[in-house]
């Protein structure tokens, strides 16, 4: 796949060093790519640029997963406005991607769009809220005690 260094640079802190540092890949003209497909990483690089891909849902933590390692802020930005857009989602499931992301806009417009008492009550249950971090849960504990005043 041909992709411009320049461009993938400014799109991406982690190609930036590679690129721009003293790494032997600064002057390489193949860089290989591993530990994940042909089509999931040119479906992934197209999020940069302006004919891109549509982010779905079957392939989200895919895209996730590839910025965070990246480092392309663009992309994670894509996917939470794509979250916040989508009815597809599970409340618990857009938490999830807001507690490993650190998507704080995702987070907060999941959790105000929580309507009952009994639907934070049945995420407790879920086995995602085991792995959500302290403020996330303390975020989940401030909207329950808005329910009970």
């Amino acid at each position: 796949m041909h992709v411009n260094k320049s461009f993938l640079s400014i799109h991406s802190e982690f190609f930036d060093k590679l690129f721009n540092s003293d790494f032997k890949e600064k002057s390489e003209s193949i860089i290989p790519i591993r530990d994940v497909s042909f089509s999931d990483f040119s479906q992934f690089l197209s999020l940069i640029y302006p004919n891109q891909t549509e982010i779905t849902v079957e392939k989200i933590a895919v895209y996730f997963e590839l910025a965070d390692k990246y480092l392309m802020a663009a992309v994670t930005q894509k996917c939470e406005e794509f979250l916040l857009r989508t009815p597809r989602v599970k409340a618990i499931q857009k938490i999830v991607f807001a507690d490993n992301h650190n998507l704080h806009k995702l987070l907060r417009v999941t959790i105000t769009a929580i309507e009952t008492k009994e639907e934070l009550e049945a995420l407790k249950l879920l086995p995602e809220f085991t792995s959500l971090s302290d403020s996330t849960k303390a975020a989940l504990l401030h909207k329950f005690m808005h329910f009970i005043n």
